[in-house]
């Protein structure tokens, strides 16, 4: 029964783990230690016991113990390994030691860069040291995968996390009213959800639709198109990223959407309910300016190469309009 209820390490997705199965990692160690046998082909176990003379196998530490070792030694011989990584660091979080999983963490954005799971693994080690400055590295982390996948359940509930450190608890209850909605079968991500909420002191409700979210009080209508001189070098698919970013205070965008260069031209409204860090909405800002960007990468950092384009600075309003044209290359 126990093997039915964990996930295969070598086939589900970094998403669907999650952080609830390396709860269990403890309580079910020899399950690992098979999946590695079929991961990383087979495994000399007996060799490593006889390298450790004493050591009790029914205890699950030992197993930790081997489990680690085989997953460094995979990353020594294969250094691309994503999964091997992200086993790594995952692993290392669970056993406290978080010096060691930031370090695969890092390595595994190094082999995935802009991967958003990937992305959270690294959020998930620098947000559980309790480290200011790590904070805010997991904190702008988050936001940036928000920003690729503003409907990433995980993501989320990082989010409502540092809503709920910052004071802002009904913020929270509802970024992790909108994850419970989306988590659809995510192993264990449900259960933790409703876990963090009861711990707030909130409850779930069955609306998650649009009609029971607070009205924005803030809209800005942007119409974005693409000049006819760049028309040639955007394919249909490539993303198109648009931003709502404060002359001043943080870099972080006030709102984000994404779309694809297919959609030109394109309208669309931002408001502050799309803001990705608490406290820095189209809401908070006195003026703000838009921008376009066409990455056929899909990365939303900026890259050369990627087609962009601005608006003047301007006043927030609630009922602004902007027209953007998408006109020239990033160096």
């Amino acid at each position: 029964a126990v093997v039915e209820a964990l996930p295969a390490p070598a086939t589900a997705p970094a998403s669907a783990r999650g952080r609830a199965a390396l709860v269990m990692l403890c309580l079910a160690t020899p399950v690992f230690a098979l999946g590695l046998y079929w991961q990383f082909g087979s495994p000399d176990v007996a060799r490593f016991a006889a390298e450790q003379p004493g050591r009790d196998w029914r205890k699950p530490e030992t197993s930790v113990e081997y489990l680690v070792a085989r997953v460094r030694d995979r990353v020594a011989s294969h250094p691309d390994d994503a999964e091997a990584w992200s086993l790594l660091a995952r692993t290392e979080m669970q056993l406290g030691h978080f010096a060691e999983a930031q370090r695969a963490a890092r390595e595994l954005n190094r082999v995935l860069p802009d991967n958003p799971d990937a992305m959270l693994v690294l959020v998930d080690s620098l947000a559980i040291t309790g480290d200011a400055e790590q904070r805010k590295q997991a904190l702008a982390l988050t936001a940036q995968v928000l920003a690729v996948a503003p409907r990433h359940p995980t993501a989320l509930v990082m989010k409502g996390m540092f809503q709920l450190q910052d004071g802002q608890r009904d913020a929270a209850l509802a970024t992790w009213q909108e994850a419970h909605g989306l988590a659809g079968d995510v192993p264990g991500l449900r259960q933790e959800i409703e876990t963090l909420v009861a711990h707030a002191g909130g409850s779930l409700t069955p609306a998650t639709d649009a009609a029971t979210r607070p009205a924005a009080k803030v809209r800005v209508k942007a119409r974005i198109k693409l000049s006819p001189e760049l028309a040639a070098r955007a394919r249909p698919g490539d993303a198109l990223f648009v931003a709502a970013r404060g002359v001043e205070g943080p870099p972080m965008p006030l709102a984000v959407s994404r779309h694809t260069a297919a959609e030109l031209p394109l309208e669309l409204t931002l408001d502050e309910t799309m803001a990705m860090v608490p406290g820095h909405s189209l809401a908070d800002v006195a003026r703000f300016y838009l921008v376009a960007r066409i990455s056929q990468a899909g990365s939303a950092n900026a890259q050369a190469g990627d087609l962009e384009g601005k608006s003047a600075e301007m006043p927030v309003a609630d009922g602004a309009e902007v027209d953007i044209t998408i006109d020239h290359v990033l160096p």
